[in-house]
């Protein structure tokens, strides 16, 4: 996974790390016993264009449920 620079970080437990970089999306860290990280996810909810269909193509068109 490519990440852009972190411009800001805080420590949310003893090993875990929330950080944020340009482009605004915090990320969840966890550090292991060496003191390496490790990206866990991305905290942030992406948000949806409200068009933007998930299984576009798969429902029906309006006035034509149940009918093939």
């Amino acid at each position: 996974m490519e990440f852009l620079l972190l411009l800001s970080a805080s420590f949310v437990l003893d090993n875990s790390v929330v950080a944020a970089g340009h482009d605004c999306c915090p990320m969840f860290f966890n550090y292991d016993a060496h003191g390496c990280p490790t990206f866990i996810s991305k905290l942030d909810i992406p948000k949806q264009h409200p068009t933007q269909h998930v299984c576009h193509g798969t429902l029906p068109q309006h006035g034509q449920e149940g009918h093939d």
